[in-house]
Order: C-alpha cells, then sequence, then structure tokens
C-alpha cells in the first residue's frame, strides 16, 4: 500500500510542472494565434476599405460621366454645375489612390505609381478650362473633350492594375488567414490534449486515493480491534494480578504484626516489611494501569459531588508524608480554606493529587513539594502541585504527558514507576471537565497545574 500511495505521489509531484509549463506554452501560443488572426482581419478589413482596384474603377466612372456630360453640351445641352460636381467627384478618388500607393504596391505593379502620376498632371490641365465660369462652353468642352479621352487610357490601366493587385493581396491573406487559423486550432487542441490527460492523472489519483482510503480504514479498524485486545489484555491481566497481590500483601501484613506470634529473628522482620512494601508499590502499579486500561476503553465510572477541596488535600498530604520524608522532601500545604466547594469526583480528585504529589516526590528528592490551590476571577478553581526539582526541558513536557514515558535525568533517581502518573492525572482531570497542563523549565522545577470550571 505504501509503495502504491508512493507512486501515486511522485507520478503527481512529476505532472504538475508538466502540466503548469506545458498548459503556459500553450496559452500563449492561442493567446498569440487569436491576436494575430485578429490583427490580420483588422488589416484585411482596412486593406478592403483602401481597395486599389475600386479606388481605380470607381475613376474609370467618375471620368465617363465627365465626359457624357462633355458631350451634352456640345450638342448644345450645357450643364456647367452639375458637370462642376461631377469633376469633384472626379477629383475626389484620387487621395484613395494616393493612399494605397504602398511599397508592396510598387513591388507588385511597378507601372501604377508612374501611371498615376501621368493621371494627375492630365487632370491638373483640365482643371484651369473646368473651373472657368465665363466665356464659350462650348469652346471648354472643345478643349476638355480631348484630354478627356486621352486620360481614359491610364485610368484603365489603373483599374487593371489595381484588381490585379487585389486579387495578389486577398490570396496572400487567404493564406496567411489559413495559417493562423491552423496554428489557433493547433494550440486549442494541444490545449484540451492536455487538459485531457490531466483529467486522466487527477481520475487515476483520486481512484488510487480511494484504494489508499479503502486499506486506511481496514488499517484502522485492525489498530482498533488490537487497541481493544491491548486494553482488554491489560484489564484482565490487573485483575489477575491484584488476586495474589491482595493475599501477598495481606500475608505481609499479619506477619508484620505478629498477629500469630511474635517473630524472634529480627531479620526476618526486616524481609516481611521489604515484601509488604514491594508488594504495595506492585499493587499500586497494578492499579496505575488498570486505570489506564479504563481510560482507554472509556468505562471509567465518573460520580461528581460537591466536595471541600482543603479536606481532601490533607488527607492526601497526610497519606503522602512518609515517602516525603524517605526522600528528605519538604511536602507543604497551600490550600486555604474556604474555598469554593467543588463539583467532581472525590475519588478522582484524590487519585489526582496522590499520583502528582507521588510524582513531585519521587523525582525532587531533597527538595520543596507545595500543594496549593486559589479561587479564579471567573469564580472558577485553580490546583497545582509544584516542585524545586531539577525541572524537565521543553521538548520533553508533550511526551511524559503519554502513557509509559518518562524523562531521563541523571540529576534525580526515577527507578520506579512506569510513567503513568503523570498521563493519569491527566485523563482524570479532563473527565471531570478541567483542563490540565505541565509548566516546567531546566532549573526552575516543575508545576502541574489543574483548572477547573465555575464551581
Amino acid at each position: 500500500m505504501m509503495r502504491e500511495s508512493g507512486a501515486g505521489s511522485e507520478l503527481l509531484r512529476a505532472w504538475r510542472p508538466v502540466f503548469i509549463l506545458a498548459a503556459a506554452v500553450l496559452l500563449i501560443g492561442v493567446g498569440w494565434s487569436a491576436k494575430a488572426l485578429i490583427d490580420l482581419l483588422d488589416t484585411m478589413r482596412a486593406t478592403e476599405v483602401a481597395d486599389v482596384g475600386w479606388n481605380a474603377s470607381q475613376l474609370e466612372v467618375q471620368l465617363v460621366k465627365v465626359q457624357h456630360l462633355l458631350a451634352e453640351a456640345k450638342a448644345g445641352n450645357p450643364q456647367r454645375l452639375l458637370l462642376q460636381r461631377r469633376w469633384d467627384n472626379l477629383l475626389s478618388w484620387i487621395g484613395p489612390m494616393e493612399a494605397s500607393v504602398t511599397e508592396d504596391l510598387r513591388r507588385a505593379q511597378p507601372d501604377f505609381a508612374p501611371t498615376l502620376s501621368e493621371v494627375e498632371s492630365g487632370l491638373a490641365e483640365m482643371q484651369a478650362y473646368v473651373n472657368v465660369r465665363h466665356g464659350d462652353l462650348v469652346q471648354s468642352v472643345d478643349l476638355l473633350e480631348g484630354p478627356a479621352a486621352e486620360l481614359a487610357v491610364p485610368i484603365r490601366r489603373l483599374a487593371v492594375m489595381g484588381d490585379q493587385y487585389w486579387n495578389i493581396l486577398i490570396e496572400r491573406r487567404r493564406a496567411i488567414l489559413v495559417d493562423r487559423i491552423e496554428a489557433l486550432a493547433l494550440f486549442s487542441a494541444g490545449l484540451l490534449l492536455l487538459l485531457a490527460a490531466n483529467q486522466a492523472v487527477l481520475v487515476q489519483q483520486q481512484r488510487a486515493l480511494k484504494q489508499m482510503a479503502t486499506r486506511l480504514r481496514g488499517a484502522l479498524s485492525d489498530a482498533e480491534a488490537a487497541g481493544s485486545a491491548k486494553t482488554s489484555f491489560l484489564a484482565r491481566m490487573s485483575h489477575e494480578l491484584r488476586t495474589p497481590l491482595n493475599a501477598i500483601i495481606g500475608f505481609a501484613e499479619i506477619m508484620e504484626l505478629e498477629m500469630f506470634g511474635p517473630i524472634a529473628n529480627v531479620q526476618y522482620r526486616e524481609y516481611t516489611a521489604g515484601m509488604l512494601r514491594s508488594g504495595r508499590g506492585l499493587l499500586g502499579l497494578v492499579d496505575s494501569v488498570l486505570d489506564i486500561a479504563r481510560i482507554d476503553a472509556g468505562t471509567v465510572p465518573i460520580t461528581p459531588e460537591l466536595v471541600a477541596l482543603d479536606e481532601i488535600a490533607r488527607r492526601c498530604i497526610d497519606t503522602m508524608r512518609a515517602p516525603a520524608e524517605k526522600g528528605a522532601v519538604e511536602i507543604a500545604n497551600a490550600v486555604p480554606e474556604g474555598l469554593p466547594r467543588l463539583r467532581v469526583d472525590p475519588a478522582h480528585l484524590c487519585k489526582i493529587l496522590l499520583q502528582l504529589l507521588d510524582n513531585a516526590v519521587k523525582f525532587a528528592p531533597g527538595c520543596r513539594v507545595e500543594l496549593g490551590a486559589r479561587r479564579c476571577d471567573d469564580a472558577g478553581l485553580e490546583i497545582w502541585v509544584r516542585d524545586s526539582g531539577a525541572g524537565i526541558a521543553a521538548q520533553d513536557l508533550k511526551a511524559i504527558l503519554k502513557p509509559f514515558n518518562q524523562v531521563g535525568n541523571h540529576l534525580v533517581y526515577h527507578g520506579e514507576g512506569l510513567g503513568l502518573g503523570l498521563p493519569i492525572a491527566k485523563s482524570l482531570t479532563e473527565l471531570n471537565g478541567g483542563r490540565f497542563e505541565i509548566l516546567s523549565a531546566p532549573g526552575r522545577g516543575t508545576e502541574a497545574r489543574m483548572r477547573f470550571g465555575d464551581s
């Protein structure tokens, strides 16, 4: 499963930069092709407005109209004003013709520009006669009729050359247009194929993720089953161990009290005390393992009551005085009387305080341990157990809150215990609606702090 998920992740990691790069290239290509196509269409529209062949043919049409008016004037029907308008209209096509003479046109039709100059010269010579407003119109007609007939030839050549050039230009534009459309289609098809490939990769990745999720659910189910089996095993073993331990401790107490007669040998009495001490210690470890098993299984019973914190604090400190004296630890009670009653399970609170006090006494030999409490501003209660021992490094604080973890420190003795005291205290605090935290630093001691809500 790990190899398959790793292969899927490697495929996705390798595909992403390829997809991004290819998509960027194709998008640039599509944008460039689209812009080139739009520019070409704009150029073709502009070229259509400046159609050389069209302009030349219009120039020829206007010349024919002028010739027609000249013929009517010669026949005795002079129309000077209309002739003037026709003439002005004829001249208006010279400007577009001049504007259409580009370098490309000069290369394609070398005779176009000279022919246009010839037409312009002829029109300039005729202009003086057209503008005559007085005099013999017939005489003016005679003077205009000949040059107009002569201009018809070069104007016809302009129209022919313009049509030829326009056909060449349109064919060239058509080829370029086809190239641009093909480029746009190619880049668009490439982009679509890339998106399809990306979709295929995503589908494959999704399929792999679904398979991995199915395997993970199976592994989680197996892990939960194993955890349940472990918890059940610990609970059964703890119960099985308690029975012989209780018998051992009971017989050791009978022997220590010499209930059936004195023990003559002093060394036997010492062995009995050691056996009783070891049995009680082992029973405490079994009880801690059983507590952890119950906490993991979620079967810890909770019976909340209103309890007086100062009374429970005195009982817990009295219980810990003997171990404290043995370790040369000064244990102090800083829990004031008159605090608001706390709604918790009293058995849980006792166990929490005893675990914390035992942990502090065990790991802070020759130091001072204090159990204290105060009322918070929000009517809650804060309880602490602090010592002046060696302290714990910041990176180890999370580890000590996990079962069966202890932090090694060569400055203190901690050969006993399984590392369950703090995890049990934390879990029971949270089960009773409180918050638990550890504050410590090397050389500054350790403080376990609990915060319970409004009582």
